[in-house]
């Protein structure tokens, strides 16, 4: 059997790496955030404190999952066809806390928008995403590698969802501060780096969600959709702070 290293052990480390990168980006903004707000509410800084608990089970998992594949099997082609508990549960972590960043924006688009049907919809979104993410884990334990393209109905639903939610909520919350735009010059251009933000930060949460999808299905017995779901959880949980 020909294994091609880079689609296989090679993605996954990169993948684990730029996680990591990510993770101590996230661990820089955590604390810079308990420093510079502390009269925000309790609720936010629980949510904080959850997230980054959160971040850095997952970014363990990860770690495991690449250990138990590039050290436990070294030079063991065969794991190409089996899986680890890891591996499975970090998705878990992964939609939680996707779950959890997408239901704060709710609150924003909630806040700038006051339209219930619009952050109904985002939050059922969100909602579809973390429950597939809990279907896929129990399917990937009951199912080798090499039948995982029968997961892939699960991954497109649950991530696609994601990429809605996430471009969903940087277009609504784009719209409404474009309609929040006072002639003032100094308002009008912190709304336009706000609508920037949102506009970028939702595009490429849902673009690195469609890359999951797309990888996935046409590569479901390789790793290389496994670098993009390693950056993904940590991208999430980087851009809303």
């Amino acid at each position: 059997m020909t294994v091609s290293l880079q689609s296989t052990f090679g993605s996954a480390f990169v993948g684990l790496v730029v996680s990591a990168v990510l993770y101590g980006v996230t661990v820089l903004q955590t604390y810079l955030y308990y420093r510079n707000y502390p009269e925000d509410s309790k609720i936010l800084k629980w949510m904080v404190g959850i997230l980054w608990i959160l971040d850095t089970t997952h970014l363990v998992l990860c770690t495991i999952a690449v250990y138990w594949v590039l050290i436990l099997n070294f030079n063991n082609p065969t794991i190409l066809g089996t899986t680890t508990w890891s591996l499975n549960v970090q998705t878990d972590f992964n939609g939680l806390i996707g779950l959890i960043v997408e239901c704060f924006y709710v609150r924003r688009v909630w806040i700038v928008s006051r339209n219930i049907y619009l952050s109904l919809l985002i939050f059922i979104l969100s909602l579809i995403h973390f429950t597939f993410g809990i279907v896929f884990t129990i399917g990937s334990f009951e199912t080798s590698r090499s039948q995982f393209s029968s997961l892939v109905w699960v991954t497109s639903l649950g991530l696609g969802s994601a990429a809605a939610a996430d471009m969903l909520i940087g277009v609504s919350l784009c719209y409404y501060l474009s309609k929040s735009r006072t002639g003032i010059t100094r308002t009008d251009s912190l709304i336009g780096t706000l609508m920037m933000y949102s506009l970028t930060t939702g595009f490429l949460t849902g673009i690195i969600a469609c890359l999951v999808v797309i990888t996935f299905a046409t590569m479901p017995n390789k790793f290389v959709y496994v670098a993009f779901i390693f950056v993904s959880g940590r991208y999430e949980s980087l851009h809303w702070r």
